[in-house]
């Protein structure tokens, strides 16, 4: 009876030792345990590379708090290729999910962060392997920091941008292929007493760090932030190019920022899951894998999950766009600037042309005037012909010469107007007589014709058969 009764007891011992070190078995390897509810079973067992998962409407804690202040802050999972990782929000806490043993999945601590409440609000993503961290807010300041957690320090250092543009992220899309992180959110500077809430939408080149912003959001879109007093929910959707936002039951839309495209829910089925469903169960924790949408519904402690199909044909455009780019002040002012540089050289052309004419006009007029011998022979002058020239070369362009020019080439311009009509007609009658005495007909060389422009006003032509003769005459 007493063997029986030792071994009795061994066992009972023993059975006793087995439970504590299978319970310990976190404290051994440094782990910390989470129960393995069928969220996280999914995200863990899944063998996607890339799942980013939503916002959450209630605190969520599914490892215990490390400490007194941890409680106050939720958790989140992001899942790429390297596995699993969980976060504590406003901290710089970061644990990867190393094994599953029974119900329980245990999470392995990366980071030696000491430092916490400086990034509220930020938000988490991976791109090529590397996790980042970026934007946020703490300590009655916002930030556009974008930190990457290093895993040789284990800590999170910063990523130096061309510029930061200062926000807490709300809305945001990651383009794998072309490395840009396209974001949107909200700013606001409570060191300024008359500081106001901006909006911007930017985006971020995570191959050269250039950060640029692309505008302001759609006040369409951005009223929605300022009105609605319940939470928002954010569903990371890379399938469809762009993120999920809800608003409330009839505001729910499918965020593209490279289309700069609003889409809005349409399937009412899907609608219904979110804020719409007679038990008022709010969807959370939503992420969408392949063309599947998954969710939780809050305040359901056992994280439940349940999906449904997602695809394009679920929005339709709304016809408006997500942000309204920036007016270029630099491109409207070089615009300008041409314009005026165009209207400086035309001038000086027109202006220079005027004093070429003039310069011509005194050993032009020189000639019509002073040249007898060539008068009393019928001949033309070289004035003559010049004069003859211009009023051709004017008519082939459909635009003749006008009263103006002939008084330049005459010399007249600055006489006054009796004399240079007097001028001008003796001049034109002339040219014409010694064409009649030349050709021997009753032909005019010089015509005039009114203006289209004004009917009031007179040019003169000369005919392309007429300066046939007149050039076969001279040679």
């Amino acid at each position: 009876m007493r063997i029986i009764y030792c071994k009795s007891v061994y066992n009972i011992i023993g059975f006793f030792i087995s439970l504590i070190l299978c319970g310990d078995i976190a404290a051994q390897d440094g782990l910390v345990a989470a129960k393995n509810y069928p969220l996280l079973n999914h995200l863990y067992q899944s063998k996607s590379k890339s799942i980013e998962v939503g916002n959450s409407v209630d605190k969520q804690l599914f490892i215990a708090p490390y400490s007194s202040y941890a409680k106050y802050y939720t958790q989140s999972f992001l899942k790429n290729k390297n596995g699993l990782y969980l976060f504590v929000t406003s901290t710089g806490r970061i644990y990867k999910a190393e094994k599953q043993v029974g119900d329980s999945l245990y999470f392995n601590r990366l980071d030696t962060t000491h430092f916490y409440g400086y990034n509220g609000g930020a938000i988490y993503f991976s791109y090529q392997d590397t996790i980042y961290n970026f934007g946020g807010y703490g300590f009655w300041k916002t930030n556009g920091h974008l930190r990457y957690y290093s895993e040789f320090n284990r800590e999170w250092n910063i990523k130096q941008l061309n510029k930061e543009i200062p926000i807490v992220p709300l809305m945001y899309y990651l383009d794998q292929q072309n490395g840009t992180f396209y974001y949107s959110g909200y700013d606001k500077n409570n060191a300024e007493a008359d500081s106001k809430f901006q909006f911007p939408v930017a985006s971020l080149n995570l191959k050269n760090l250039d950060n640029t912003l692309l505008g302001k959001l759609n006040p369409v879109i951005e009223k929605f932030f300022k009105e609605q007093t319940l939470n928002q929910i954010y569903i990371p959707c890379n399938y469809l190019n762009g993120m999920i936002v809800v608003f409330d039951y009839s505001n729910q839309y499918l965020i593209n920022f490279k289309e700069n495209k609003v889409y809005k829910m349409t399937n009412m089925g899907i609608r219904d899951f979110f804020l719409g469903n007679s038990r008022n169960r709010i969807a959370n924790n939503c992420f969408v894998e392949d063309s599947t949408l998954y969710f939780t519904f809050a305040m359901d402690t056992s994280y439940q999950l349940y999906h449904s199909k997602i695809t394009r044909n679920d929005f339709e455009a709304e016809g408006i766009p997500l942000y309204i780019k920036p007016i270029n002040w630099k491109l409207i002012g070089g615009i300008g600037l041409l314009i005026l540089v165009a209207g400086i050289t035309g001038f000086y052309r027109w202006k220079k042309s005027r004093l070429t004419l003039a310069g011509k006009a005194v050993s032009i007029s020189t000639m019509l005037f002073n040249e007898e011998e060539a008068e009393q022979s019928n001949q033309f002058t070289d004035g003559e012909l010049e004069v003859i020239r211009f009023i051709h070369e004017a008519s082939m362009s459909k635009k003749y010469g006008s009263v103006e020019d002939i008084n330049a080439l005459l010399g007249i311009g600055r006489k006054t107007i009796e004399v240079q009509k007097k001028i001008r007609t003796e001049a034109i009658s002339r040219m014409n007589h010694k064409f009649k005495v030349l050709t021997g007909g009753d032909l005019l060389l010089v015509e005039r014709i009114r203006s289209e422009e004004d009917r009031r006003y007179q040019k003169y032509m000369i005919r392309k058969e007429n300066m046939e003769k007149l050039q076969a005459i001279i040679k």
